[in-house]
């Protein structure tokens, strides 16, 4: 029933003329089973770090899709973090317990189950919707990519909004930046916080 469910609703926007067809089922019936497998991955309590951010921005989607009858895009950020979990190795028992919040107006039937066997909390239904934290929808570090006349040499990660001048220490600080500036005059140094430092030389 759920796999029904979640591929009608997959086909396409709630207000969309969309026919009906079998292609792609395969590809739901997968995900729930991927679904069904995370109570083989549960490891600790809390959010983790590494999923914080992940989940806040799919609680935000989510939220905003299922008041919007944008059924489709809610699955597909659905599928988004499941495939984050699932490339992570793990999920948490209160990551599961939301994520599955988040999916039961589409699947109640595997969400309640797997809430029932894992004892996650009192059911779904009686349950309220997850809230996302605003400072957890944005990451606080960035990748900074280091560039010598235009072609990328090097990256780093840094805090959110670090200064230019700190960047550009940074990035010189780079080994494989260094090796290129060696001997060589820098003509000018272009800075982009939270993207790129580009440095020129001759």
């Amino acid at each position: 029933a759920d796999v029904t469910r979640l591929h009608v609703h997959f086909l396409g926007g709630y207000e969309d003329n969309t026919p009906w067809t079998f292609d792609g089922i395969n590809g739901i019936m997968n995900f729930v089973s991927r679904v069904w497998s995370l109570q083989d991955i549960i490891k600790g309590e809390e959010v983790s770090r590494e999923h914080i951010y992940d989940l806040n921005r799919t609680i935000k989607k989510v939220g905003e899709d299922l008041e919007d009858l944008k059924l489709n895009t809610a699955i597909s950020s659905l599928m988004i973090f499941l495939k984050k979990v699932k490339e992570d190795g793990f999920i948490t028992k209160e990551e599961l317990r939301q994520f599955l919040i988040l999916l039961n107006p589409i699947a109640p039937h595997i969400t309640e189950e797997l809430n029932e066997m894992l004892n996650l909390g009192k059911a779904f239904y009686e349950s309220e919707f997850p809230k996302y934290d605003e400072n957890k929808i944005v990451e606080d570090t960035v990748n900074i990519a280091c560039s010598i006349n235009g072609k990328l040499r090097a990256t780093f990660v840094t805090k959110l909004d670090t200064s230019k001048e700190e960047l550009l220490l940074l990035a010189k600080e780079q080994e494989n930046v260094k090796k290129y500036l060696e001997g060589h005059e820098i003509i000018k140094e272009i800075v982009v916080p939270n993207k790129i430092v580009n440095i020129v030389i001759k």
